[in-house]
């Protein structure tokens, strides 16, 4: 998924939260496929939170450089929780999975909230080292510990999703999802009766411009929006995730339902009717359309660079003939000047190939071998 230097508008944000706090919800975390101190606005953020009475979390992965301020900032408004999330202390295991991160950043900001917390009381955040695990840096995980320990703060440790060296564009591109929704059948279900998800029932994923998405796990990709949040209903949203095919398709970990859930998501089966899967297979065509006249754009522009490269060939052959030509008729004059400045056996002529002998010696042979030859040629001289 493409970055974007896109932010949310503190009075959109401000809508946002307030439905959610009546809606239930109790935490706003300011994290989703994004780095939230990238945001000088992210204080603001937390204060409107906070304001609101609710907890806010924040995860980053702190590789940044020149955010003191923020980072400040950003604890003095409020933040009840930090969590920074590592896959090792030494650059080198580091980087596999922060592809193009600084662990030096990283140690830089932590040790800097560590001297806020210890020298001023009135911040109270939580702060955590999340330690990634995989197979290639597991001894990585001792020394995360210690450091945390040194400084004063947290530490956890999950398993790593997938694998840096795996490529995720083949499970994680949009073309992958939409293929998820085309082409489920019964067998790639793995919803089972009594079965919920937490992400689904227990958050909602919103980007900058206030839409709701299927899951905080999956990017924001348009196949995956459900809707704009301030325009449905609690109910109106976990509907249409539930009976979304890639949540259905979604081989993620499913908890055992209450009998209250249970309840309600029968409930809100029975009131809906065909129009939210009517509703995927208009957006899907959409999409589908949509696709198809990207991939006619991208032909297009093939057909232009190709013919933009052979006119460039072109051009090109064309220069070096055009040089050839200058340096050939460069040399025809220079050879003419010579022939009637130094005629052949003049002694003009032989020090004029004395000198273009030496020359070539110097440029094929080296110096060295040019004072050999010389000391000789001046030996037989005498």
């Amino acid at each position: 998924m493409a970055n974007s230097p896109k932010s949310m508008s503190l009075n959109l944000f401000r809508a946002i939260v307030e439905k959610a706090k009546s809606e239930g919800y109790d935490l706003i975390g300011l994290y989703n496929w994004t780095e939230p101190f990238l945001s000088k606005k992210l204080p603001e953020f937390i204060s409107i939170v906070k304001e609101l009475g609710l907890t806010c979390h924040v995860s980053s992965n702190l590789s940044l450089k020149g955010r003191f301020d923020t980072i400040e900032r950003s604890l003095a408004a409020g933040l009840d929780y930090l969590v920074v999330s590592v896959s090792g202390l030494n650059q080198e295991v580091y980087e596999i999975n922060h592809r193009g991160g600084k662990i030096s950043y990283v140690r830089e900001n932590l040790e800097y909230i560590s001297k806020l917390l210890q020298n001023n009381s009135d911040i109270k955040t939580k702060v955590y080292i999340k330690f990634i695990k995989f197979d290639y840096n597991m001894r990585e995980e001792l020394l995360l510990k210690e450091y945390a320990n040194s400084l004063s703060i947290g530490f956890e440790m999950i398993d790593g999703v997938g694998h840096p060296n795996k490529p995720v564009n083949l499970i994680c591109s949009e073309e992958s999802f939409l293929g998820r929704i085309k082409n489920i059948i019964p067998s790639s279900i793995y919803e089972k009766g009594g079965e919920i998800c937490s992400l689904i029932l227990d958050t909602i994923s919103i980007d900058c411009d206030g839409n709701a998405f299927l899951c905080c796990a999956n990017p924001n990709y348009p196949v995956l929006r459900i809707g704009a949040y301030l325009d449905m209903t609690k109910s109106d949203i976990l509907i249409k995730r539930y009976t979304h095919p890639v949540c259905k398709s979604c081989p993620g970990y499913r908890r055992k339902a209450t009998a209250n859930e249970i309840a309600m998501l029968d409930a809100l089966m029975s009131r809906s009717d065909s129009s939210s899967f009517n509703d995927y297979e208009r957006r899907l065509a959409e999409l589908n359309n949509t696709l198809q006249t990207k991939v006619a754009q991208i032909s297009i522009l093939e057909t232009s660079l190709q013919e933009k490269e052979s006119v460039i060939a072109t051009l090109e052959m064309q220069l070096r003939q055009i040089q050839r030509g200058i340096v050939m008729q460069l040399l025809s004059r220079y050879q003419r000047v010579v022939e009637k400045l130094l005629r052949p056996g003049t002694r003009r002529r032989q020090y004029y190939e004395l000198v273009l002998a030496g020359i070539r010696v110097i440029l094929n042979e080296g110096w060295r071998s040019y004072w050999h030859k010389f000391r000789q040629w001046y030996k037989q001289r005498e």
